[in-house]
């Protein structure tokens, strides 16, 4: 798997992302509402893309011996099982009613020991009293993305809104999102983190469309929510095979600066939306 993620290079899996697409979207045109297993190629895909994944963040902690890429390392195992977990009730509707559970609800384990891992990597250049002051900075600008995402979750207000799993999978998206936007600030945008940045965007977008676009089928994502997330997958494994394990010498001092600014203004914007909410609505948005 090491030998194979070394041979994929950005533009193969470009293609590959292209391709799974266009099964996906041809596989979606073609099914019948009626319908009840699903057996799609670019689902399979993902999670090819996981358990090099795992492989890449085993090789990672091996080489650098950070505590980071072992919390990854252990979050893509918790990811590979919700996939399992997702296959399954994707192909078989018996196990499906069984469980009668979301499947976005298999994959809240891996958002901890992810969260965990960025977290440490990201912040494994500090002292322990730098490290709690950025964190405190990373999670306040974070507070502000979740706040905006809960209010166009509830703008939206379609029927997918009632989905408790999805919701929360989406406010971790973002809580992740948050954090390693937050690190790449203060690593002056290093490839370490950065990259990850990318990722979490496309998968937050992803979210927000899921609410904003309705899928003929239940058990599957619409196409453009898919291609989203596909990208998504395959930007991890891309961004996994950066060399670098440690993230370079800190921009301090302007890396902060930055990051207080994004604060302040997110803290002004939330408070604006929150009062053109209220005037709209007269009531408080929670």
């Amino acid at each position: 798997f090491l030998f194979a993620n070394e041979k994929l290079s950005v533009f193969t899996l470009f293609i590959i992302s292209i391709l799974s697409g266009a099964t996906y979207f041809y596989q979606y045109e073609i099914a019948d509402k009626s319908q009840t297993v699903f057996i799609i190629f670019s689902e399979f895909v993902k999670t090819l893309a996981i358990v090099m994944l795992a492989f890449v963040t085993k090789y990672k902690y091996e080489v650098s011996r950070m505590f980071g890429w072992k919390m990854l390392h252990y979050a893509a195992y918790l990811w590979i099982l919700g996939r399992i977990g997702e296959h399954t009730m994707q192909i078989s509707p018996s196990i499906r009613e069984l469980l009668n559970i979301d499947p976005n609800a298999l994959y809240i384990p891996t958002y901890i020991f992810g969260f965990i891992g960025f977290a440490a990597i990201g912040l494994s250049n500090y002292q322990t009293l730098e490290r709690l002051k950025v964190l405190a900075h990373c999670l306040t600008l974070t507070a502000r993305f979740i706040f905006i995402t809960s209010v166009i979750i509830t703008a939206l207000d379609t029927h997918q809104t009632n989905n408790s799993a999805l919701i929360i999978t989406t406010h971790l998206d973002v809580l992740i999102l948050g954090l390693t936007f937050s690190l790449s600030f203060y690593s002056g945008f290093d490839k370490t983190i950065m990259p990850f940045t990318f990722s979490f965007s496309l998968i937050a977008i992803g979210d927000i469309l899921f609410f904003a676009t309705a899928s003929k089928f239940t058990g599957i994502q619409n196409p453009i929510v898919h291609y989203f997330t596909l990208v998504f997958y395959l930007g991890m494994v891309t961004f996994a095979q950066q060399k670098e394990t440690r993230p370079a010498e800190i921009m301090r001092v302007r890396g902060e600066n930055i990051m207080l600014t994004c604060i302040e203004s997110f803290a002004l914007s939330c408070i604006i939306g929150a009062l053109t909410w209220f005037l709209m609505n007269q009531q408080i948005p929670l």
